[in-house]
C-alpha cells in the first residue's frame, strides 16, 4: 500500500489490511511501526504521503490501530 510504484492509493490493498486487523490475522502494533518508519525515514514524498493515507484509513476502520497510533506517538 505505500510502494514507491504506485502513484496514487491502493484502496483495494488499504481495506483489505483494515480487514485483517479487524480481524485480528495482522499484528497492529508491528503495523503501525511499520507505517512509522515509512513516514519517517528518508522516502520520497509520494511513499510518505502513502503511508498517511495507509494510516489514516486504520485509524478511521479499525479501532485497535488507532489506539496503537495514539501510545505510538507516530506525530511526534
Amino acid at each position: 500500500a505505500t510502494s514507491e510504484a504506485l502513484h496514487e492509493p491502493e484502496w483495494a490493498a488499504i481495506l483489505h489490511i483494515c480487514d485483517f486487523i479487524n480481524a485480528d490475522q495482522l499484528n497492529t502494533a508491528e503495523l503501525v511501526r511499520v507505517i512509522k518508519k515509512r513516514v519517517v525515514a528518508k522516502s520520497p514524498p509520494r511513499v510518505q504521503y502513502l503511508a498517511f493515507v495507509l494510516l489514516e484509513s486504520l485509524v478511521k476502520n479499525c479501532d485497535k490501530a488507532f489506539l496503537e497510533v495514539a501510545t505510538e506517538r507516530v506525530l511526534d
